[in-house]
């Protein structure tokens, strides 16, 4: 039986290569990946501020006082730990989150959003003379925030619906092509002239790597598989977008360029313009 403990990731990765049982070292290493202790979380935090006891009864305080703490999901997205299984494994969970986690949005104009009453609240608290109408202020934060649920809505509904156990034999489906297209460093060195300081970049720093770019692009191209459109892999030139309305990926023809809803929502967006005209005619 393979003794895979206390081994390096490339000398997983060189055993594999040789061995006829490639079946039994594979497995051992996704036992590994899947009974790492550095587990997917996703939890909740806050948007924090504490505001000057002396502005806390102002009709303007009394307003920010509803907004000190905007809760939002978040996820661990790092880990201290160096060793080859935990760091994979990050690489993995983020993956998730990203592409599948619906209740996650960590996207830059969400996030802006979010903090919109904090930032407002230090700028007052610097020039109480920017906020003189009480109603203004009010309608900016919740709008701010409407906005925001808005944008995450919509970001939800771009991510594929795949559940943890459904993305599993996915992660496994790819790792397995890493480790059937694994090149060693030495021989990646001398097929591409490529010279790496050995004293900074490790050989299993190389594999490690080699391993969570393999798990990022093929989930790019998972996810045009997906939703229905043909793989070119690397080369593909082509452009997309995300539907307006179901946030489905969809090709964009290269005449028509500013469309905005994949055909299914299209057809149903037609059908409902009909639907009004006639009614309006009804009505008439």
């Amino acid at each position: 039986m393979y003794d895979i403990e206390g081994k390096y990731l490339y000398e997983i990765l060189d055993d594999y290569k040789q061995t006829e049982n490639k079946d039994e070292v594979f497995q051992l290493f996704m036992n590994l990946i899947w009974h790492s202790t550095n587990s997917r979380q996703v939890f909740t935090k806050y948007i924090s501020f504490s505001m000057l006891p002396n502005l806390v009864e102002t009709d303007v305080g009394k307003v920010f006082c509803d907004y000190m703490n905007i809760l939002y999901i978040s996820s661990k997205t790092t880990t201290t730990n160096t060793d080859f299984v935990s760091l994979i494994r990050q690489k993995i969970n983020n993956i998730y989150n990203n592409y599948c986690e619906k209740r996650l949005c960590t996207r830059k104009d969400y996030m802006e959003l979010l903090h919109t009453p904090k930032k407002l609240y230090f700028r007052w608290e610097k020039n109480q003379n920017d906020c003189k109408n009480v109603d203004d202020l009010l309608g900016m934060l919740t709008e701010s925030l409407v906005q925001a649920e808005e944008l995450k809505n919509q970001y939800s509904k771009q991510k594929m619906n795949l559940t943890w156990k459904q993305f599993k034999p996915v992660v496994e489906k790819y790792l397995r092509r890493a480790f059937e297209n694994y090149i060693p460093l030495d021989e990646y060195e001398n097929k591409n002239e490529f010279v790496l300081d050995t004293d900074l970049w490790t050989e299993d720093n190389f594999a490690i790597k080699y391993i969570c770019n393999c798990l990022q692009q093929n989930m790019k191209h998972y996810q045009k598989e997906y939703y229905g459109l043909s793989n070119k892999g690397s080369r593909d030139k082509r452009k997309y977008k995300r539907c307006l309305e179901c946030g489905k990926m969809f090709l964009v023809d290269g005449i028509v360029k500013n469309v905005k809803r994949c055909s299914e929502c299209q057809h149903e967006k037609q059908l409902e313009y009909q639907r009004n005209s006639m009614k309006k005619l009804r009505n008439k």
